[in-house]
């Protein structure tokens, strides 16, 4: 299995997009562009928009190896000035480990999207937040339809959100989770 990698440091009014519709990204030990962030999947972009788009697909025992205080996103990372989006549909997020933030999945962005339908984010760790799905932004909307977050954890005793975290960094722009008939389950370190 091999681990998708899109950065568009310099590029301007550039959409770039990850597709995997179906695929397995499993087994990585990496890191993205030069944040140390991002081992399964990673799209990173100063000036252009980040989107991801995972349908019918394993994201399965990625390690993020950053070393960083930025090192985030086990499974997925997604982080642009513009615009970040992720999309999963009928998808399997399980299994993966970030060292500080977003085991399995982390969004950063001036407007930051995840949309989760008939997915199961499971098993996945981080030691600050987010163990199964972390998100920072000044606008987040987030929506988990028919899907399954579970078994998420944190290494660390202070950390927070072992299942989802959103964190908004203006209160101006209001942030949104949405879920629908989805299951989560609390795991108690």
């Amino acid at each position: 299995d091999v681990a998708l990698i899109l950065a568009l440091d310099k590029s301007e009014n550039i959409i770039g997009y990850i597709g995997l519709l179906p695929g397995k990204i499993n087994n990585n030990t990496t890191q993205c562009a030069n944040n140390s962030s991002g081992a399964g999947i990673c799209c990173y972009s100063r000036y252009s928009t980040c989107k991801i788009l995972i349908f019918d697909s394993e994201i399965n025992q990625n390690i993020n190896a950053g070393s960083t205080t930025n090192s985030s996103g086990g499974g997925i990372f997604s982080s642009s000035n513009i615009e970040s989006y992720i999309d999963i549909k009928r998808s399997q997020v399980k299994g993966n480990l970030s060292p500080v933030s977003g085991g399995g999945i982390a969004n950063f962005g001036g407007k930051s999207t995840i949309n989760i339908v008939e997915s199961n984010v499971s098993n996945n760790s981080s030691n600050n937040s987010g163990g199964g799905i972390f998100s920072q932004s000044s606008n987040s909307l987030i929506k988990i339809i028919n899907s399954s977050i579970n078994s998420n954890s944190l290494t660390s005793g202070s950390g927070r959100g072992a299942g989802l975290f959103c964190k908004a960094s203006s209160f101006s722009s209001p942030s949104n989770v949405v879920i629908s008939n989805s299951t989560f389950r609390i795991t108690l370190l």
